[in-house]
């Protein structure tokens, strides 16, 4: 059975620690409760009212925050669903509501081992207010999916957006109550020790390292598995992309903390606590957030139009690092609107090209899809698969592919005179459902706390695998896509392209499949315009022999400068002859 709150193991009571006179501690007090009273009430399209303190205010009214009033929340979601146009300033504004609404839950418990006392309720809030602040312009887009730029929290950006030096760090550091908290002893309130302690607690949950903290429950609660974070965006995304869905807060009720593996961790209890017994209720609405997750992805994050049109971005972008015309500190001032100003009037021709068919919303088409699911290969498939993704993603890789591919193509007038028609949008096979590591109680004994992938009944494992896992799995993929107006035939071309290059079948039946040396027909064509007579098919066919005698390896492509110098060869040794 849960152990009622022994006040002796709080992780929490320094609050009133080395407080001498009974005056003092009730100034502290009175100094915590004016810290942490409503000063303003903001009205939330989700949430309603939600309720902000004098120094969570000032910090909303920084330019550094109000940036966030510019980056979409669902950045190029909204070429699908037009209504998706709410920021990132909204989120972290209910993301801080649903962490107030998660510690209000953990305290309410009737079965509570520890209560969240004042001055975590108070880092929480305010790790929940910023998590998002140190986000670059479509940022989930470029860095998750296209691998571009430093994690969100590289010490680069701690300093910028959260250093003692930064606005925002400015505006906690000269906050008048934690001032004088400080003063009175209160180290956990020193203004520096505040920074110190969000800038550990976000980065953590960012690098996976939440169990290093000293409290680990705070990031458990802003953004770790079953966290405020994923509370606020989910009812978020649904509501504004018009889906009809949702969770049900009850399964809040069910929060606690408790240690696991030595730490206080946020946990849910899926038991009756006087009898042991699974609440399958609460099961059940588990699956259901989980449901509802996967839901979203297969809706939203992993639309196909969504992520046509982030591997257009994520291209475009990768045109101007690879150049050394754009770096991440180049983002840290701009939004979506002057990113993209920025690409179609500073742009190469990439750039120029990309942002401009986004722009008239005239996306691009699949010719090659790789899903990244296991089902109906070999093993070594899936293991040559794995490679390939593992290798795009990296942006350099990726961007010398997609100039491959052109090549290979060099033959079609469009594609030789639009760079950037054809493009590759691969993101980490690593991106993952957090929320299944959700801790969770399932019994009396001590070792019956733990991820709820590790849940004792096979039965509930089995669910989890196969309804939420794999399924989610199976939404990623690795795309090559083209401009819609390169012609069918080409496209036909340009999938045999990837086969070829890839070695392995598109998952699509769409374009289908030209044979092996199907590009040298194209390189021909390019001679022609380019020299102003005819090749002999005899010479075609010579080329495309030495290319099936020597076999084709990935980076040894027959480029146009390579089929001019063997049609030399041939006309020359022709003349010997």
């Amino acid at each position: 059975m849960a152990k009622k709150r022994n006040t002796a193991d709080s992780p929490s009571l320094e609050v009133f620690n080395r407080v001498g006179p009974a005056e003092e501690k009730k100034e502290i007090g009175d100094l915590i409760k004016e810290l942490l009273a409503p000063r303003k009430t903001i009205r939330d399209a989700v949430h309603k009212d939600i309720f902000v303190t004098h120094l969570e205010t000032a910090i909303i009214d920084t330019q550094t925050f109000q940036r966030l009033r510019r980056l979409k929340q669902l950045g190029l979601t909204n070429l699908v669903y037009p209504s998706a146009n709410h920021t990132r300033l909204e989120h972290s504004i209910g993301t801080l509501f649903m962490a107030e609404n998660m510690i209000c839950k953990i305290n309410l418990n009737p079965y509570p081992e520890i209560r969240i006392e004042e001055d975590d309720r108070f880092i929480i809030r305010l790790c929940a207010l910023l998590h998002d602040v140190g986000n670059l312009p479509f940022g989930h887009t470029l860095e998750d999916e296209g691998g571009l730029f430093d994690s969100q929290w590289s010490q680069d950006r701690l300093t910028y957006f959260l250093g003692d030096n930064s606005e925002i760090g400015k505006a906690i550091i000269e906050n008048r109550l934690l001032r004088k908290l400080s003063d009175l002893g209160q180290s956990r309130f020193n203004p520096n020790n505040v920074l110190i302690e969000i800038r550990k607690t976000l980065k953590s949950i960012e690098e996976k390292k939440v169990s290093d903290l000293a409290r680990p429950y705070i990031a458990d609660i802003v953004g770790n598995t079953l966290c405020a974070d994923l509370l606020d965006y989910s009812r978020r995304d649904i509501y504004f992309t018009g889906l009809t869905a949702g969770y049900d807060d009850r399964l809040l009720s069910y929060l606690f903390v408790t240690k696991f593996n030595g730490k206080y961790r946020l946990v849910l209890r899926l038991i009756k606590p006087k009898k042991g017994q699974i609440r399958r209720d609460v099961l059940s609405e588990l699956m259901d957030l989980l449901r509802l997750r996967y839901s979203l992805s297969e809706k939203v994050y992993y639309h196909k139009t969504k992520m046509i049109a982030s591997g257009m971005l994520i291209s475009a972008v990768t045109s101007m690092t690879e150049e050394m015309k754009l770096s991440e500190d180049n983002l840290y001032t701009k939004d979506d609107d002057t990113l993209l100003e920025y690409l179609y009037s500073n742009g190469n021709q990439i750039a120029k090209h990309l942002i401009n068919r986004l722009r008239e919303r005239k996306l691009y088409k699949t010719v090659y899809d790789l899903s990244y699911s296991q089902e109906g290969i070999t093993q070594s498939e899936y293991q040559r698969k794995n490679e390939i993704i593992q290798e795009l993603h990296n942006p350099t890789i990726r961007y010398e592919k997609e100039r491959m591919l052109e090549r290979m193509s060099a033959g079609s007038t469009f594609v030789r005179n639009n760079p950037g028609s054809i493009l590759i949008y691969c993101p980490s096979s690593k991106m993952g459902l957090k929320e299944i590591k959700a801790l969770v109680n399932w019994g009396m004994g001590e070792h019956d706390i733990g991820p709820l992938t590790k849940i004792k009944d096979e039965r509930i494992r089995g669910e989890i695998k196969t309804s939420i896992t794999d399924k989610h799995r199976e939404l990623w993929r690795m795309l090559v896509i083209v401009d819609p107006e390169i012609p069918d035939i080409e496209k036909c071309y340009i999938r045999g392209d990837c086969e070829d290059l890839f070695g392995l079948p598109s998952g699509s039946k769409e374009y289908g499949v030209k044979p092996y040396t199907h590009y040298v027909d194209r390189l021909a064509i390019r001679w022609e315009q380019e020299n102003g007579n005819d090749l002999l098919r005899k010479e075609i066919e010579a080329v495309k022999l030495q290319l099936l005698t020597r076999g084709l390896e990935g980076s040894k492509v027959l480029s146009f400068d390579d089929f001019c110098h063997q049609i030399q060869n041939l006309r020359s040794q022709e003349k010997r002859d």
